[in-house]
């Protein structure tokens, strides 16, 4: 009943409840914060060392979430061109990240 009139008062609540102070699980360390940075730029800066039509297909496909067929059409072309500039610019893509790591 103390705390409750505390709590009404505008006091501090002392109580110590261990649900309140456990940290968030969901909470994002920050040396990961700096990583997960770190790497956005290097997908970022290996994504711009490709060739346009590769970036595109790599964009729209697993960036953007488009399907084959929805690629094609943005790009203006077939859908094997799409899978064939996909598939390259991953090839490309892991190359290059893996000299990051």
């Amino acid at each position: 009943m103390r705390n409750r009139w505390k709590g009404w008062l505008g006091f501090p609540d002392d109580s110590g409840d261990p649900i309140q102070s456990a940290p968030d699980p969901h909470s994002v360390l920050p040396e990961d914060e700096i990583h997960r940075d770190e790497s956005g730029d290097a997908i970022a800066k290996a994504v711009g060392k490709l060739p346009l039509r590769q970036q595109q297909a790599f964009l729209l496909r697993i960036w953007e979430g488009l399907d084959v067929a929805a690629t094609a059409k943005a790009m203006g072309c077939s859908q094997g061109s799409v899978k064939t500039h996909l598939s390259r610019a991953m090839a490309s893509l892991r190359r290059q990240l893996q000299e990051y790591r």
